[in-house]
């Protein structure tokens, strides 16, 4: 199927890219990859992911939403963080205004990236796969088989059957009181950095003239860094991450290890001092 006033066939891309949160100790990212090279040898696989929290869907979205537009249209973006596998919740494909194509179950994993996609599917097994679908591994039965047929230049429609709308994350949304914003951290990385639901470029825009200040767990952040290097070892700094989020770090160390600070669902304020 060709992006939207694009003639180029999704088949030309053929790269796929894997999310999951099946970690490296198991089998099981090695299985989805051999169905894809089954189907196509000389197919690109490319890992944005595999060590994701297990079960956390919203780590999941958010790793999606950093990556996926920076691959080239026409990618195949296979997203596998799946609690609900073999129940009611339906197998999404879904299709961006670039062309690319997302796969991944309904459950609000792919709606960070993909949230206002122009055709979404439902994944119907029969028409994906002639060969037996287990219950438990649709990322290596269902979503593989279809990522591989569409990176072969098979048409969408031809998968599923279109739905009107699908599972979507609501993230929290920050207060705007009295001058000061309100909200609260969604997020831990790898590094400790604490990720918050505040738009950094919406924070920096405060009214007033004073430094802007982060207060949480009880410290206040003076200040709004660029990078991490503008403070000293240790020390605890807030700065907009390459997401577009005001996030809250300790350079060369962990925010989120320091003992004043409670993890995801922590709230926070951004003011500006007198």
């Amino acid at each position: 199927m060709a992006p939207p006033g694009d003639n180029r066939d999704a088949s030309m891309s053929g790269l796929v890219t894997l999310t999951t949160d099946f970690g490296s100790a198991d089998g099981y990212a090695g299985a989805v990859k051999g169905v894809l090279l089954a189907a196509c040898r000389e197919l690109r696989v490319v890992d944005i992911t595999h060590d994701l929290p297990m079960g956390d869907v919203l780590a999941g979205a958010l790793a999606l939403e950093a990556a996926v537009n920076w691959f080239p249209p026409a990618t195949v973006h296979l997203a596998v963080v799946d609690p609900g596998v073999g129940s009611d919740r339906n197998a999404l494909l879904l299709q961006d205004e670039r062309g690319s194509f997302a796969l991944g179950p309904d459950n609000g994993l792919l709606s960070l990236a993909f949230g206002e996609p122009v055709a979404c599917w439902k994944l119907d097994a029969g028409r994906v796969t002639s060969r037996p679908v287990s219950p438990v591994f649709h990322g290596r039965d269902l979503f593989a088989p279809a990522a591989a047929a569409l990176v072969s230049g098979a048409d969408a429609g031809d998968l599923g059957d279109p739905v009107g709308d699908f599972e979507r994350l609501q993230l929290p949304v920050p207060r705007s009181v009295g001058g000061q914003l309100e909200g609260e951290v969604i997020h831990v990385d790898r590094f400790g950095n604490m990720v918050t639901n505040i738009d950094a470029a919406f924070a920096t825009g405060l009214p007033g003239t004073g430094e802007l200040k982060t207060a949480a767990g009880g410290l206040v952040i003076d200040g709004f860094s660029r990078c991490y290097a503008d403070v000293g070892q240790g020390e605890l700094l807030a700065l907009e991450g390459s997401g577009g989020r005001l996030e809250l770090a300790l350079r060369a160390g962990s925010a989120a290890a320091l003992p004043a600070m409670s993890g995801v669902g922590m709230p926070l304020r951004v003011y500006r001092g007198e």
